[in-house]
Formats: C-alpha cells, structure tokens, sequence
C-alpha cells in the first residue's frame, strides 16, 4: 500500500530504486491485486493521480522535490 500511494503521487522509483518500481509494476497487474486493493481505493487513486498530473504541468510536486534532493 504504501509504495502504491508513493507511485501514485508521483515518487520516482524509476530513477532511484528501478528494482522497486519494476516490482510494483508487476505486483499491480496481477488480478488478486486489482480486485483486493484497487478495488477498495479506485477513487483515490484516480484522484492521485490527477493531482500529480497537474503538479507537473505546474513544475510542482513529490517527484520534483525528491529529485532535487537526492
């Protein structure tokens, strides 16, 4: 849960644990996790989306930050 909240606001897993995203990416296709987890929280995680799709039209946001950081 904690890493698909974290992907869903826009945490760069690509660039700075690609073994962590390449297994999230993974573990979220399979059916279990679709009608377990994204069943029960498919309007947050639409509505997460959405505000990290418009923080980065904006040049704002988690993925930003982090980036500058690291």
């Amino acid at each position: 849960m904690k890493v698909m909240r974290l992907d869903e606001c826009g945490y760069p897993f690509a660039e700075l644990y690609p073994w962590v995203g390449e297994w999230f990416q993974r573990v979220s296709q399979k059916e279990l996790f679709r009608a377990g987890v994204m069943g029960h929280h498919h309007t947050w995680h639409r509505g997460f989306k959405i505000k990290v799709a418009f923080e980065s039209v904006l040049g704002l946001g988690l993925k930003k930050v982090v980036l500058e950081a690291a």
